[in-house]
């Protein structure tokens, strides 16, 4: 049996659209249930759903969905291009400038010589393992100081130290990858290493660099002229004496040290001349022959003794006598092909302008050879000689300038001069080939 259901007051439900008539317009026009009830509630829920326009807050839901999309997508295309650079790369930039830096100091040359920036015509065969093993004052030490990046570039900056002094140095680098999910390295870009310019004896096939044996190739540039030769060669920082190989007697190897500040980059000497110096014994019988040359000089009557090094200016004709005063302080210079070259200076003479008493004391001269008669004695019979003029003439000069003045006879003139000899070796001993420049300055008497 059913029970029988209890009648209950009925509810007005709302449609949201009420028509004139209708029990929703009935009910429209009714007093509205108070805050708080149920129809109240159940109207602000249903009502909205069926206005013209879209709620706000479902406006506001929708524009943050769009932006999360859009941030979602931007960050995932930025992941996968920056993820292989961020977690496949081996080493960065400053590791790469340390393991460069350790090979200088360590001397693994190898390395070393991977990373030398070519130069035309420089050689890399002093970059070595036994010379750098040989030479002193090399870097011993470095600092990085700062690492800049820019997208696939870098520059380090570290300072170099040896035990003197320090300099800065800039490493550039930059980046490479075979794809976007490839590793990504760091690599160097060439370095400059400083360079030695050396000029050896022409002939010459090697040469020691801190005792090290260094072949000369046989074709390098000329650098002097046809004697000498350029060998250019790339070093590290450091100390270097440079020599020929050893010679025989009376030649002696004469090294020249050059040192080299810790820089890596640009940084070149001037020429470097290397050649052979003469033995003590071999330099003072140099010395000898060429104070044997000044006194023949000194025999001159001349004020300008030909082929000699000293001379004052005076009218021609002026006749005197020389005298040394102070002797040449003589030092040699170098080699020049098969010659050895000296350089005097601080020689001092005198010169003494003859007296009429002088000159009627100089012996005659000797007479000429009955087989070569003068001119003079061809043309007419020869005639009493002419006296002794006491009066020398005068230099007229061209354009019309003033005669030079007489000198005063007796008067004393001094000069000053260097020189520069080119001597060669002879059987038995050395003799002077020639003057090769002489220069003269007047001193006050």
């Amino acid at each position: 049996m059913i029970p029988e259901r209890k009648q209950m007051p009925g509810r007005i439900i709302r449609t949201g659209w009420p028509v004139a008539g209708s029990i929703d317009a009935a009910a429209s026009e009714t007093t509205p249930p108070h805050l708080g009830s149920a129809d109240e509630q159940l109207g602000e829920e249903i009502l909205p759903r069926h206005q013209g326009s879209v709620p706000r807050n479902r406006r506001i839901r929708t524009r943050s969905r769009l932006r999360t999309t859009i941030a979602t997508i931007t960050v995932i295309g930025l992941v996968s291009i920056a993820l292989p650079w961020l977690l496949l790369r081996h080493e960065g930039p400053e590791d790469v400038a340390r393991e460069y830096l350790d090979a200088v100091i360590s001397g693994d040359m190898e390395t070393v010589r991977r990373h030398v920036r070519p130069v035309d015509g420089t050689l890399d065969t002093a970059i070595t393992a036994a010379v750098h093993q040989a030479t002193a004052g090399g870097i011993a030490s470095y600092t990085i100081d700062r690492v800049d990046l820019r997208s696939t570039s870098a520059e380090v900056t570290a300072t170099l130290r040896n035990r003197h002094e320090e300099h800065r140095t800039v490493l550039r680098l930059h980046a490479t990858s075979a794809g976007p999910f490839s590793p990504v390295t760091w690599e160097l870009d060439p370095i400059q290493l400083p360079i030695l310019t050396i000029s050896p004896l022409t002939g010459t096939d090697s040469l020691l660099l801190n005792g090290q044996l260094l072949e000369i190739p046989e074709v390098l540039f000329s650098e002097r002229g046809a004697n000498r030769i350029g060998v250019v060669l790339h070093v590290l920082p450091g100390s270097y004496a440079i020599e020929l190989p050893p010679p025989q007697p009376p030649l002696t190897s004469r090294p020249r040290v050059i040192y080299v500040p810790p820089v890596l980059g640009q940084w070149q000497t001037g020429m470097i001349d290397v050649d052979y110096g003469l033995s003590p014994p071999a330099e003072a019988r140099v010395r000898s022959v060429l104070r044997s040359e000044i006194a023949q000089c000194a025999e001159s009557t001349s004020p300008r003794p030909p082929g000699c090094p000293f001379a004052v200016d005076l009218p021609e004709g002026t006749v005197g006598s020389w005298s040394v005063t102070q002797q040449p302080e003589i030092d040699y210079v170098n080699m020049l092909g098969d010659s050895f070259q000296f350089r005097g200076e601080h020689l001092v003479a005198e010169f003494t302008v003859s007296t009429p008493a002088d000159r009627s004391a100089q012996p005659p001269a000797p007479a000429a050879p009955a087989s070569a008669p003068s001119a003079q004695s061809r043309e007419s019979p020869p005639s009493a000689p002419a006296p002794l003029s006491l009066v020398v003439p005068a230099v007229i000069p061209a354009s019309g300038a003033a005669p030079q003045q007489e000198p005063m006879p007796g008067s004393v003139h001094v000069t000053s001069a260097l020189f520069g000899a080119s001597i060669h070796r002879v059987d038995g001993g050395y003799e002077l080939a020639a003057w090769s420049y002489a220069g003269t300055r007047p001193l006050p008497h």
